[in-house]
C-alpha cells in the first residue's frame, strides 16, 4: 500500500497551514514540508521520494501558476516539468490536493489580519491575492491527482480527514 501525499493547495488566507497543523496533530501523524517561493523543480522531486509515512505539503508546483499569473512572472517549470510531477506522485504515492477554498470574503480577512498582526503573506496586493483565489479552481481542473474543495469555515476537519 502506498503512503499518502496530501498536497495543500489555495490562495494566501485560505487556511493551508492551519490545516497542515491539524493534520500533523491528526491520526495521520504525516511528515510536513513546507516550500516557500523560491523552490527548485530538484526540492519538489525530493518531496516525492517516499519513506513509508504520510506526507503533507504545504505549496507544491500547483502553486506555481496562480502565483505566477499574479506576479507576473513566467512559468518557471513548464508543462512538460508540472505532468511529470504529477505522474511521479500518482506512481509513489496515493495523492490527494486539498484546495483550501473558503469564501473570497474570509481570504481576504485573514490575509489582512496576517499582514498587519503577524508575518507578512507573500502577496502584498488584494489584485494579486484575487488572481490567486480565482486562478486555483480553474488549474486544478487539468491536474491529473484527485482534488477536494475544502471550506473549514463549513466543513468540519473530521468529515475532511476521513475523506483522506
Amino acid at each position: 500500500m502506498k503512503p499518502k501525499l496530501i498536497i495543500l493547495a489555495g490562495a494566501d488566507g485560505s487556511g493551508k497551514t492551519t490545516l497542515a497543523s491539524k493534520l500533523v496533530a491528526s491520526s495521520l501523524k504525516p511528515n510536513y514540508l513546507h516550500f516557500n517561493q523560491h523552490v527548485k523543480l530538484e526540492d519538489y522531486v525530493k518531496a516525492l521520494l517516499p519513506d513509508g509515512k504520510p506526507r503533507v505539503l504545504d505549496r507544491s508546483w500547483l502553486c506555481e501558476l496562480p502565483y505566477g499569473a499574479a506576479l507576473g512572472r513566467a512559468d518557471r517549470f513548464g508543462n512538460g516539468a508540472r505532468l511529470a510531477l504529477e505522474r511521479l506522485a500518482l506512481e509513489m504515492w496515493d495523492p490527494k490536493v486539498v484546495l483550501c477554498q473558503p469564501s473570497w470574503e474570509q481570504v481576504f480577512k485573514n490575509w489582512g489580519e496576517k499582514n498587519t498582526t503577524t508575518a507578512p503573506e507573500f502577496l502584498q496586493r488584494r489584485e494579486a491575492l484575487k488572481v490567486v483565489f480565482d486562478a486555483y479552481p480553474k488549474e486544478l481542473v487539468w491536474s491529473l491527482l484527485p482534488v477536494t474543495i475544502y471550506d473549514y469555515t463549513s466543513h468540519p476537519f473530521p468529515r475532511l480527514l476521513e475523506s483522506l
